[in-house]
């Protein structure tokens, strides 16, 4: 008889780390679900930002292609030196211009 309830005892036990075990086991595959969900959705805006990173790349060395062509062209028309890519402010000192050393870092921190 003492056998038989400490028997039944210790399967009520089991029992209930069986139950906590599972609730627990639910809990973690929420958060896995949870998880995996929110990895999928990172995944797909940063495959959207590579392509928009992409597209603006193109976009930026064709507007350097142009600008350089248009350079070109009012440098034949009007017959003068090159068109420098540095400008000169009003200290004498030559500064950077878009046209040059930024865009060039732009492109390659795009890239």
């Amino acid at each position: 008889s003492i056998e038989a309830s400490t028997a039944v005892e210790d399967v009520l036990e089991a029992n209930r780390r069986v139950e906590a075990i599972q609730n627990r086991m639910q809990k973690a595959e929420k958060q896995l679900l949870k998880l995996w969900e929110e990895n999928c959705t990172i995944r797909k805006t940063l495959k959207q930002k590579k392509r928009e990173k992409r597209v603006l790349v193109r976009e930026v060395k064709q507007l350097q292609q142009s600008m350089e062509d248009m350079k070109k062209q009012l440098e034949a028309s009007k017959h003068l030196p090159p068109i420098s890519s540095k400008a000169v402010d009003d200290e004498g000192q030559m500064a950077d211009t878009m046209i040059g050393s930024d865009e060039e870092r732009l492109i390659i921190e795009l890239e």
